[in-house]
């Protein structure tokens, strides 16, 4: 997490009813020249002005930090927001906002003394793109809603992937030769299993050496294979942000199919590659890209 900064104080819209309400009753206790209504008066204005202090230690020793998050178009973006206490005391009413629209407000938590606590900050859905959550910050009104404390934290920046849009990925996309054993498997892949033959399975997927020893039809499972394919901005038809979805869907696809994919696009062309950092290679490309 980044370096502990000093809350900043600044007055909520509470305190200022709360001076329209000082000020009558200055004037009433002018007017009817009432002790009791000055006791009052000054007693009302001193625990108010008491509160600013409470507000600034109450933050004081927080670390804020914004973490990924993963989000496609259209959907709001459940930010992270990693909230450290460095003091030994308690933060009371710690929430999380920031200068975008907020979906939802995030609760008020406790942060203990020498804790932490992860809050999630609910934005408004945005374009596909990049998106800088600039104001990110945790508060409190603690203790009487009259002062706002916040300490700030560095700017997010999220990435917004296209919606996932169209029709899905064809297995038969992605034809992988028959290993020359002639037992039904794919280059490179591994032995997974069996699991029972149902109607349609290939003859050669059989274990006929388990038949052989009077066991049931059972089908040898693979897993780890070569299935490669290349998803590719030519293979679409309509406009720049319709073959940007569909990429995105067709990315989704290949990777929960375990399949090695790349991806071509305008000016940038992708090696096949699997596995979840190959996936949001892919995803930061689709959303970054520039359509005419």
């Amino acid at each position: 997490m980044g370096e502990r900064s000093r809350p900043r104080l600044r007055p909520s819209w509470n305190s200022l009813r709360l001076g329209v309400v000082l000020a009558a009753m200055s004037l009433a206790a002018i007017n009817y020249q009432s002790n009791a209504a000055w006791l009052m008066t000054f007693l009302v204005a001193g625990v108010a002005g008491a509160s600013a202090p409470h507000a600034w230690r109450n933050l004081r020793g927080l670390e804020v930090a914004a973490g990924e998050v993963e989000v496609f178009a259209g959907e709001p973006i459940a930010l992270p927001v990693l909230v450290r206490n460095r003091s030994l005391g308690d933060a009371v009413a710690v929430a999380a906002t920031a200068d975008l629209p907020l979906a939802a407000p995030t609760p008020a938590v406790l942060v203990p003394g020498g804790g932490e606590v992860r809050l999630t900050l609910l934005l408004a859905p945005r374009r596909r793109g990049r998106c800088q959550v600039a104001g990110l910050r945790a508060t409190s009104s603690y203790p009487f809603g009259l002062v706002e404390a916040a300490v700030p934290a560095p700017a997010a920046d999220v990435v917004v992937y296209p919606a996932p849009l169209g029709e899905p990925l064809a297995r038969e996309r992605a034809p992988v030769p028959i290993d020359a054993q002639g037992d039904g498997r794919n280059a490179g892949e591994d032995f997974a299993g069996h699991r029972r033959h149902v109607s349609g399975d290939s003859q050669r997927h059989v274990d006929w050496k388990a038949v052989a020893r009077g066991r049931p039809l059972l089908v040898k499972d693979w897993a780890g294979g070569g299935s490669e394919c290349r998803l590719r901005w030519s293979d679409i038809d309509g406009d720049g942000e319709e073959r940007l979805s569909q990429l995105t869907r067709w990315v989704l696809d290949a990777d929960s199919y375990g399949w090695r994919y790349g991806l071509d696009l305008p000016g940038l062309a992708l090696d096949p590659d699997a596995g979840p950092v190959h996936r949001q290679r892919c995803l930061r490309a689709l959303a970054l890209q520039v359509v005419g």
